[in-house]
C-alpha cells in the first residue's frame, strides 16, 4: 500500500463513527494490561518478609531501577517523580542497599534498565555506583542489554558528548531518548523543556556512541492532531534507529466518544505506518507498544513463560514466580522500608493458577507471536490444544492463528487484532468481572488510584471510561 493511499485512508477516518471505528482492525492496544487489571482485585496486602518470598525460584529476570528525579514535571506525567535532585545521596544509598537484599540469589539478568524520571540528571559517579553494584550483585554475564533513559535537554550540557561516552564506558550500551513529539508547540504546551531540534541532535549523537538507540513517542495528547501524529511517526522512521516505543497518554477528563475515536485513529496510524516501514511489534505492556526494525535475515527472539522483573527504587514494581510487589512511592517511606526489610516493597499481590496461566498466554502471544503447547504442558500439566480447542478453532477460522502440531502461530492479521485474540482465551468469570467493572464506572479516578497501588504491572489506561 502506497503512502498516498495510507494518507487518504487516514483522512477518511474523520467521517467514521465511533462504532464503525471499533469494528475495524485498528491494531494492538496493550491487551496484556487491559484485562490483567481484573486479576486479584481484592488480594493486595501489606508486604510481610516472613510470608512473601520475592525471590522464589527465579533463575532469570530483568532489572528495573527507578530514579525519580526530573528537572520539571511534564503536564501529561502520572508517574512518581520529584523536581530536582534533593535527597539524591540518600536515595542512591537506599537503592544500593536494596540490591544487597538479592546478593546471594544468583539471578541471571537478561535486561537491566535505569529509568525515571530523568536518570541523566545524576552525576556520572552515581550512575557508575549503581551499575557496578548491579554487576556485583546480579549475574549480568549473559546480559548484553543495559539501558538508560535520556532527556533531550541533555544536549545543553557543554560536555554532553563526553557524558554520553562516559555512560558507554560505565556499561550502558542502550539508550532511550524521550522525544515524545516532533512538534515544538506540543512540546511547549506539555512542559517538556526541550525542542524537536535538540531531540534529533541527541538521537543522532547517541547513534555514534551506543549499540542500540530507541525513542519514546506519545499518542493521545489533547493538542495532538492526526496530521501531526502522522508526521511524528514519519520522522521517527527517518531517524534510522532500532526501536520506536509509543506510549498512550493517560487522560481523566474528556468526552468519552471523542477521546476513544481519537485514540483508535492514532493507533491505526501507528500500526499502519510502522508496519509499512518494515517494523515488527515486538511487545505490548501496560500503555506501551514497542516496535523494532528487523534485519533481513534476523530471527525473532523467543521467550516462553512471562516477564519476571526485580524493581528497585521508589514506586518500582517486581514480578516474581508467585507475586507482584510494589515499592513505596514516597522516597522517605521507601528508605524506611529498605532499612527495615531490606527491600522497598510496600504491597504485594499473589498469583492464582489461572492468573499465571493467562499471563503466560499473554506473554507468548505478545512477545513470541506464537503459543508453544509443550511449554504449557511442562509448566501447568495441561494439554493446551484440548483445553482450548474451541478457542483455537475460532481464531483459526477468523484468520488470526495458524495451527500446527506443537504450536499456534499468530498471523499478521492476528497481530492487528490482539484485543479479540486475547479476549477469546479469558475465562468467563474474568469477562464477567470486566463487564461488571465497565458497567460500574470503569476506570474512574478513585478506582484508578487504587489499582495503581494494587496491581501496578497490569493497568492499561486506555479505557473509554477514563
Amino acid at each position: 500500500m502506497s503512502e498516498k493511499v495510507l494518507n487518504n485512508l487516514v483522512d477518511k477516518m474523520h467521517k467514521f463513527s465511533l462504532k464503525e471505528l471499533e469494528s475495524f482492525d485498528l491494531g494492538s492496544e496493550g491487551v496484556s494490561g487491559k484485562y490483567s487489571c481484573l486479576y486479584n482485585l481484592e488480594s493486595s496486602e501489606k508486604y510481610d518478609p516472613e510470608r512473601h518470598s520475592l525471590e522464589s525460584d527465579m533463575d532469570t529476570c530483568d532489572i528495573y531501577i527507578h530514579i525519580p528525579f526530573c528537572s520539571r514535571k511534564c503536564d501529561f506525567c502520572v508517574y512518581s517523580v520529584t523536581e530536582g535532585i534533593k535527597n539524591k545521596d540518600n536515595l542512591i544509598e537506599g537503592i544500593l542497599d536494596e540490591m544487597e537484599f538479592y546478593n546471594d540469589k544468583d539471578f541471571s539478568v537478561t535486561y537491566l534498565s535505569v529509568g525515571g524520571g530523568s536518570p541523566s540528571l545524576l552525576p556520572l559517579e552515581d550512575l557508575e555506583k549503581i551499575i557496578e553494584k548491579a554487576k556485583d550483585v546480579f549475574n549480568t554475564s549473559n546480559s548484553s542489554n543495559i539501558k538508560i533513559e535520556l532527556h533531550p535537554e541533555l544536549v545543553r550540557k557543554t560536555d554532553y558528548n563526553d557524558y554520553l561516552k562516559n555512560l558507554r564506558e560505565i556499561g550502558f550500551n542502550q539508550v532511550s531518548v524521550g522525544v515524545e513529539s516532533f512538534n515544538n508547540q506540543i512540546l511547549n504546551n506539555n512542559n517538556r523543556g526541550h525542542s524537536v531540534e535538540e531531540a534529533i541532535e541527541l538521537v543522532n549523537t547517541c547513534k555514534q556512541v551506543f549499540e542500540t538507540v530507541r525513542i519514546d513517542i506519545l499518542y493521545g495528547l489533547e493538542d495532538q492532531s492526526i496530521n501531526n501524529w502522522r508526521k511524528t511517526i514519519k520522522k521517527s522512521l527517518k531517524l534510522n534507529i532500532d526501536y520506536v516505543c509509543a506510549y498512550k497518554v493517560i487522560k481523566s477528563s474528556e468526552n468519552v466518544d471523542s477521546l476513544r475515536k481519537k485514540d483508535l485513529m492514532q493507533l491505526m496510524v501507528l500500526n499502519t505506518f510502522l508496519k509499512a516501514g518494515g517494523w515488527y511489534p515486538e511487545g505490548h505492556k501496560d500503555t506501551e507498544i514497542r516496535f523494532r526494525k528487523i534485519g533481513e535475515n534476523e530471527e525473532i527472539k523467543e521467550s516462553n513463560g512471562r516477564l519476571k522483573i526485580i524493581g528497585l527504587g521508589p514506586s518500582s514494581f517486581s514480578i516474581t514466580d508467585s507475586y507482584t510487589a510494589l515499592n513505596s512511592e514516597n522516597i522517605t517511606d521507601y528508605l524506611e522500608n529498605v532499612s527495615s526489610n531490606g527491600v522497598g516493597v510496600n504491597l504485594v499481590n499473589e498469583f492464582s493458577f489461572t492468573d499465571e496461566l493467562i499471563h503466560c498466554i499473554l506473554h507468548n502471544t505478545m512477545f513470541n507471536s506464537f503459543i508453544d503447547y509443550t511449554f504449557f504442558e511442562k509448566k501447568f500439566g495441561i494439554d493446551f490444544k484440548k483445553r482450548f480447542s474451541k478457542e483455537l478453532s475460532l481464531l483459526k477460522g477468523k484468520g488470526l492463528l495458524e495451527l500446527y502440531d506443537k504450536k499456534a502461530v499468530v498471523t499478521k492479521k492476528g497481530l492487528l487484532r490482539t484485543n479479540f485474540l486475547i479476549k477469546t482465551f479469558l475465562p468467563q468469570d474474568y469477562l464477567k468481572k470486566y463487564k461488571d467493572f465497565r458497567e460500574n464506572g470503569g476506570f474512574n479516578e478513585a478506582y484508578l488510584n487504587q489499582q495503581i497501588i494494587n496491581h501496578p504491572f497490569g493497568i492499561q489506561l486506555d479505557e473509554e471510561n477514563i
